[in-house]
């Protein structure tokens, strides 16, 4: 049980420091766009952009994470998002219809960031299935930690 929690509970805080990060980056870039919109739209509008789709499915992921501590489930969750973002880049080319050239902008943008959330998902299963570093255990447990003599802990 623990070590589930402690896995969810770091997982819970990559999630917060992603989307931190992301609203951080959206905030700087729209207060460029007030000072020289042109510039902005040239760019930055694209990082604005993906950083509004990301931010919506780093705060989806984060809900979910937040409602339980049971790692299989979320485990199963991650998959099922990973195999919905892998069957939309396969099925999708970056270009488009080419009716407006704006919506051909933003389908490629929209699977850059459906790559981003597939590698992501990977990576917040592997955390989920990570062990408790034993040096944290051994402060959760009030034990003390043993240094060998060849500086090494136990």
């Amino acid at each position: 049980m623990r070590q589930e929690n402690w896995s969810v509970r770091k997982l819970r805080k990559l999630l917060d420091n992603k989307i931190a990060a992301v609203e951080n980056a959206m905030r700087e870039g729209l207060e460029s766009a007030s000072t020289d919109y042109c510039r902005f739209f040239e760019w930055k509008a694209a990082y604005l952009y993906k950083g509004e789709l990301l931010r919506g499915h780093y705060r989806l992921l984060r809900n979910k994470v937040s409602r339980t501590d049971d790692v299989e489930d979320l485990k199963r969750y991650f998959g099922d998002i990973a195999m919905y973002h892998r069957e939309k880049l396969a099925g999708r080319t970056p270009a488009g219809s080419g009716t407006h050239p704006m919506a051909d902008t933003c389908r490629a943008l929209s699977l850059e960031c459906s790559r981003q959330v597939l590698k992501d998902c990977m990576e917040f299963s592997r955390i989920l299935s990570l062990g408790q570093p034993e040096e944290d255990m051994k402060k959760e447990n009030r034990q003390p930690v043993k240094h060998r003599t060849n500086g090494l802990k136990r």
